[in-house]
C-alpha cells in the first residue's frame, strides 16, 4: 500500500472548514489506534433498523497510524438517554452530575458512565464506550471523509446479460448484508466494508478483511482492511470489452471526498474535493459500477473520472458534495465556483460478457445534463443542493436551495432562477434537509452552530448551538425525532431533539462521548 507525506492537523483544520486536505497517508509504523474511541469523526451513517450509528474516524492529528470505523449502540444510548438516572443493566447508572464543568473521563476509568451536564441539566454525557461494539471496529486509512451505506439493490441475472434487476441480493444468516462505502484521502482510495446483522439483538459484523473479531481486538490490534477492499486500481477506465489479456490499470484520482449513490442503476459517484488543469482526471467525479451480480455484491469496480464543472481563473477544479435526486439525476456543487450542475450516466448493459466471465459488463458514461444552477453572487464554493415540494393552490411547485460558502448564503431557486438570498453563519459547511423535508439544516463549523430554515417563507427560523466544528448531520430513517450531529471538533456524537412541539426542541440532549478540543 503506498502512503505519502503527512499534513500538519493545522492544515486539516484550516482545511475541514472548506474541507480540503492534500492527498496524504502515512510513512511510519506509528502507534495503533484505539478501537472503541471516537477521534475527529469525519462522517456517520444509521443502519437500517436505527440501532447502529457507523462512524468513521478521520484521524485527523494523525497520532495513530490509521483511522478507523466504529459501531455505535444508539438504540442503548436512547435508552440511557430516556431513564436518566435509571439502573438498566445492572452496571450502570446515570443519576449524579458530572464532577466538573468539560469533564473528560480517563481511558482507565469504567466506560459504564454517565452524568447529567453541570451546565445544562438536559443534556446527558456519556462515555461513547459504553456503545461500541469493540468486536466490530476496523482500521481504514487515515483522512476518511464521504461514507453512505448500499442496501441489497436489485441483481443481474449473469445468464442474461441484457437483463436488469431480478430480485433482491445478498442475504445474511440474520437479515440483508448491506454495505459501507468510504471515501479515503490518506491513501487514496474507496474502501468498502460489509456489515451483516446477527441474530435477534441486532448485532452485528463489519468485515473488510478475513474475521476481524478474534481476540487480538482485546489489545487494540484490531483488523485493517486490506488491499482487495480498498479500490485503488482497475482493469480498465471504461466498461468496454478488450481483447488484451493485460489491460494497462487506470488509478483512483486524488481527494476523494464526497459521495452519493443511485440506488436505481447501482452506481456510484466520487466527487474529488481538489484539481487542477495540469493534472488531467483531477478535480471531477468519479463513477463506479455497484449494482449485484446474482445476488453478490460484488467489488465496486471503478469506472472511470469526468471533468464536470470549467476551471477557474487559476486552472484550480473541484467538487465538494454531490447528491442524488431518486428518478431525476445527480447534482455535484463546485469548489471554485458558485454553481451546482446536474449529472446524469447512462447504465445499459453490456453484451457480450467480458472475458469469458458470466457476468455482464455495463457501459456507463458520465455527462452533464444541462440543469444549472448559478447563484450569481460573486464568490465561490457551493456547499450543497436541495429541492423541496410545496402546493399553491391545486399546482405542485418545486423550489432548489443552494448553500454557498463565499459569501454565506443559502439561496432560494424557482423555475432555474436565483429568487432569494438568506444569510447564513461564517464557514457553513453541509446543506441537509430532514426526514419530513420540511426543514433545512446548515453546520456552522466555526461558532458551532446549526441554522434552521424554514423553506416555505423562506427564512432562518432556529439557530441553537450544538459544540466546536460540526462536520455534519445523520437524520435516522425509522426516527424522525432526532438527528446526530459529528462533532470533528469536540471528538464526540451529539443528538439534538428535532421533534416538533417537543419542550427540548432543537437542542442537544446527549453527547456520545464527553466533548474535547483532542481524543482521549
Amino acid at each position: 500500500m503506498k502512503r505519502a507525506s503527512r499534513p500538519s492537523l493545522l492544515l486539516w483544520l484550516a482545511t475541514a472548514t472548506s474541507p480540503a486536505v492534500l492527498g496524504c497517508g502515512l510513512n511510519q509504523e506509528g502507534v495503533r489506534p484505539h478501537a472503541e474511541i471516537i477521534s475527529y469523526p469525519a462522517s456517520a451513517v444509521v443502519d437500517a433498523s436505527g440501532d447502529w450509528l457507523f462512524v468513521a474516524n478521520s484521524n485527523a492529528d494523525l497520532r495513530y497510524n490509521d483511522g478507523t470505523l466504529i459501531a455505535l449502540r444508539v438504540a442503548r444510548a436512547k435508552e440511557d438517554r430516556l431513564n436518566r438516572g435509571v439502573t438498566i443493566d445492572g452496571t450502570f447508572v446515570a443519576a449524579e452530575t458530572c464532577p466538573s464543568i468539560n469533564y473528560v473521563r480517563s481511558l482507565g476509568e469504567s466506560p459504564d458512565y454517565c452524568c447529567i451536564d453541570p451546565l445544562d441539566p438536559y443534556i446527558l454525557n456519556c462515555d461513547e464506550r459504553r456503545y461500541v461494539e469493540k468486536r466490530s471496529s476496523i482500521r481504514i486509512g487515515s483522512f476518511a471523509a464521504g461514507m453512505v451505506r448500499q442496501d441489497p439493490p436489485c441483481s443481474i441475472d449473469p445468464a442474461d446479460a441484457c437483463q436488469t434487476c431480478v430480485g433482491p441480493a445478498a442475504q445474511g444468516p440474520s437479515g440483508p448484508t448491506s454495505r459501507l462505502l468510504i471515501a479515503v484521502r490518506g491513501d487514496t482510495s474507496l474502501t468498502y466494508v460489509d456489515v451483516t446483522p446477527e441474530g435477534p439483538d441486532h448485532d452485528l459484523t463489519l468485515d473488510c478483511v478475513g474475521d476481524n473479531t478474534d481476540s487480538s481486538n482485546d489489545n487494540e490490534e484490531f483488523a485493517s482492511c486490506d488491499d482487495a477492499h480498498r479500490i485503488v486500481d482497475t482493469e480498465s477506465a471504461l466498461a468496454l470489452t478488450t481483447s488484451d489479456p493485460d489491460p494497462p490499470l487506470v488509478r483512483f484520482p486524488d481527494e476523494p471526498y464526497a459521495l452519493a449513490l443511485d440506488e436505481e442503476k447501482g452506481l456510484l459517484y466520487a466527487g474529488h474535493l481538489a484539481g487542477s488543469t495540469t493534472r488531467p482526471g483531477s478535480g471531477g467525479v468519479s463513477l463506479f459500477d455497484v449494482a449485484a451480480v446474482s445476488d453478490v455484491m460484488k467489488a465496486p469496480r471503478f469506472i472511470a473520472s469526468f471533468p464536470v464543472f470549467a476551471a477557474n481563473a487559476s486552472g484550480l477544479v473541484g467538487v465538494t458534495s454531490l447528491r442524488w435526486e431518486p428518478g431525476r439525476a445527480v447534482f455535484a456543487t463546485s469548489r471554485y465556483l458558485p454553481m451546482v450542475t446536474g449529472l446524469s450516466a447512462t447504465a445499459a448493459l453490456g453484451c457480450p460478457l467480458r472475458k469469458g466471465d458470466m457476468e455482464p459488463i455495463r457501459e456507463v458514461a458520465l455527462f452533464g445534463n444541462g440543469e444549472t444552477f448559478a447563484t450569481s453572487l460573486a464568490g465561490s464554493e457551493t456547499r450543497g443542493i436541495q429541492f423541496v415540494k410545496s402546493m399553491v393552490g391545486t399546482e405542485e411547485v418545486e423550489h432548489a436551495f443552494v448553500l454557498q460558502r463565499l459569501p454565506p448564503a443559502v439561496v432560494d431557486f424557482y423555475n432555474g432562477l436565483p429568487n432569494q438570498v438568506i444569510e447564513v453563519c461564517q464557514s457553513p459547511t453541509f446543506l441537509q434537509k430532514n426526514n419530513a423535508g420540511d426543514r433545512l439544516f446548515v453546520n456552522c463549523f466555526d461558532s458551532g452552530e446549526i441554522f434552521v430554515i424554514n423553506p416555505f417563507v423562506p427564512r432562518v427560523e432556529r439557530i441553537f448551538s450544538v459544540g466546536r466544528g460540526p462536520a455534519s448531520l445523520v437524520f435516522p430513517e425509522n426516527d424522525p425525532t432526532v438527528a446526530y450531529v459529528v462533532g470533528f471538533g469536540d471528538n464526540n456524537i451529539s443528538v439534538i431533539d428535532i421533534a416538533p412541539g417537543s419542550p427540548t426542541q432543537y437542542h442537544v440532549v446527549q453527547r456520545i462521548g464527553f466533548p474535547n478540543s483532542v481524543p482521549r
